[in-house]
């Protein structure tokens, strides 16, 4: 065990810290998401996943947004579930189904299996990327519903275990949706690996099942109450894609998948995977991933337990890798789970190789110790390669320089390179990538906002006209009014500026910013009663604020000086 723990946090000590990225920046960085600790509903309520989002909020309640501290809970959970994976697989291959087989080496093969997964550099996105924390989480208790099912099996109390395994599978439903899946996974291991025929399964552990199935009526419920959250984020209705064209692209999706399981080259945060178009995309991948699908069937007739492996991959895989659309085709971090049954799959096929080498050359070493060998040759080169992907992550700017390089055709990550070098003060770069972006998709509002407030202070009349495609894009945002107002000021256009600064505080009244420009539009159309009250505004929403302080003193002189005061 504690060579495990070492090896994890050897393999990630270098990503403690990475800065905020991609979705962590804008919603737990950046404030959109509501993180208050207590009382605990505060953050979970109208929350998609409520559990995932709590957790934020403990870290944000430690942490505020320190960075370091959501990278150290990250590689806990990650540790936690390959402690979990540890157990699953020992307690498996000591069952009364392959005990025989297996047993003399189930704590060995156990930790090949935990360590191999948990080194893989196909993790890195679940885990040094902090937003991803739903997935780890979701992972973490998936593995623990299954871990005390297995332990009530053999338990003098297992009405506890049974309690605890129904207790983790809430969690891992509140913690992403993928865990929908759970009560289906624990019936195919029951009936795999445990009970000699569905009437056992379902005679001894009826009230079980029932209880895990009312679960998933109740995150069924929790995913009709919430679906303008959904519809939101891309997910389930997806503008512009059909359930048939992602149905069709996931094969190739799943292939890569796959792949990346093997040779872990190439890997990328951001793909704005395509749509697969024409019978040379579609084909040839459903027809491979067809035959996988195929042979699962077959195994879970003749060998049961290796079909259960399958069934793993292809049920895990099943919300986000079949008919449901969601804007963003393909993410590693969806691998989770289902890599644990590609990596057992392997370790305990090479266990049997070695078995058959070691029957015809009895001269060459022991199969334990060149099993041994080679799962420490695979573990450094696994965790090797999790560090130097770590390393990507160690900017802004090199992540998603990574991602252009791989896919320089994602209109996404030209945007977040720009917005990335534009903090960095690298303008002109920046730019580059700006117009890149809206070269690739010229209806992204984000990139026209981001456009604009580079070019604003040096092209203001370039500005407003991006300002104004943002905010043909997206009419709700009121930073783009108040910036285009700031801008309009700067060129002069007061009743212009007025009404756009206006339309930012009907939309975002606590915008202190805008409360600021307003009143200086309204200072310099001598408006000062008005000007007085927006900075007074300004002032209640940050007390901090020092020009707008400066701006009222002011303004109250000028009021005091005029005729009549």
């Amino acid at each position: 065990m504690a060579v495990l723990l070492l090896s994890g946090v050897a393999a990630y000590a270098n990503s403690l810290d990475a800065p905020w990225v991609f979705d962590g920046k804008d919603y737990i960085a950046g404030g959109r998401a509501s993180l208050k600790l207590w009382p605990p509903w505060a953050s979970m309520q109208g929350a998609a996943r409520p559990i995932g989002t709590w957790s934020f909020a403990v870290s944000h309640a430690l942490h505020g947004t320190d960075v370091f501290g959501y990278h150290v809970l990250n590689l806990a959970i990650h540790l936690g579930a390959a402690l979990a994976l540890l157990g699953i697989v020992r307690r498996t291959l000591l069952g009364t189904r392959l005990a025989e087989r297996y047993a003399p080496a189930a704590t060995g093969l156990a930790l090949a299996v935990a360590m191999l997964w948990m080194l893989h550099p196909l993790q890195t996105q679940s885990v040094t990327y902090v937003y991803q924390r739903f997935e780890s989480l979701m992972g973490l208790f998936f593995l623990l519903t299954l871990y005390t099912f297995i332990r009530a099996q053999d338990a003098a109390r297992p009405v506890w275990w049974y309690a605890g395994s129904i207790g983790c599978c809430l969690l891992a439903m509140g913690s992403k949706e993928v865990a929908a899946v759970l009560p289906l996974v624990l019936l195919w291991y029951d009936r795999a690996l445990l009970a000699d025929s569905w009437r056992e399964v379902f005679r001894r552990r009826w009230k079980f099942y029932a209880t895990l199935f009312g679960l998933l009526g109740v995150l069924g419920l929790m995913v009709l109450t919430r679906l303008n959250i959904y519809r939101g984020g891309g997910v389930l209705v997806v503008e512009g894609l059909s359930w048939w064209e992602y149905a069709l692209t996931q094969p190739g999706v799943v292939l890569h998948y796959l792949r990346l399981s093997f040779w872990p080259q190439g890997q990328c945060l951001d793909y704005a995977w395509p749509v697969a178009q024409g019978p040379g995309a579609i084909v040839p991948p459903l027809l491979a991933v067809g035959a996988l699908l195929a042979l699962t069937g077959w195994l879970v007739v003749r060998r049961p337990a290796l079909g259960f492996l399958g069934g793993w991959f292809f049920l895990i895989l099943a919300p986000t890798s079949s008919v449901a659309p969601i804007k963003d085709l393909a993410f590693e971090h969806r691998m989770y789970l289902p890599l644990a049954a590609v990596v057992a799959a392997v370790v305990i096929g090479g266990y049997e190789l070695l078995g058959r080498v070691q029957a015809r050359r009895p001269d060459w070493p022991s199969r334990r110790t060149l099993g041994i060998a080679l799962v420490a040759v695979a573990a450094i080169a696994l965790g090797t390669a999790t560090w130097f992907r770590n390393e990507t992550y160690a900017s802004e700017v090199s992540v998603w320089r990574d991602v252009v390089a791989k896919c320089p055709n994602n209109a996404r990550a030209h945007n977040s390179l720009g917005s990335a070098l534009a903090a960095e003060g690298k303008v002109e770069p920046a730019i580059g990538h700006f117009r890149k972006a809206l070269e690739l998709d010229a209806d992204y509002g984000l990139a026209h906002f981001n456009l604009a407030t580079v070019l604003g202070p040096t092209h203001p009349h370039e500005a407003v006209e991006h300002y104004h495609a943002a905010i043909e894009q997206r009419p709700r945002d009121a930073r783009a009014y108040a910036n285009l107002g700031a801008v309009l000021t700067q060129l002069k256009e007061m009743d212009a500026a007025e009404r756009h600064l206006r339309k930012a505080i009907e939309l975002q009244p606590r915008a202190a910013r805008a409360h600021f420009n307003l009143a200086n539009v309204l200072a310099r159309q001598s408006r000062l009663d008005e000007a007085i009250e927006h900075y007074r505004e300004a002032l209640r929403i940050e007390p901090d604020y020092s020009q707008a302080a400066a701006n009222l003193e002011l303004a109250l002189q000028l009021r005091a000086e005029q005729p009549g005061r």
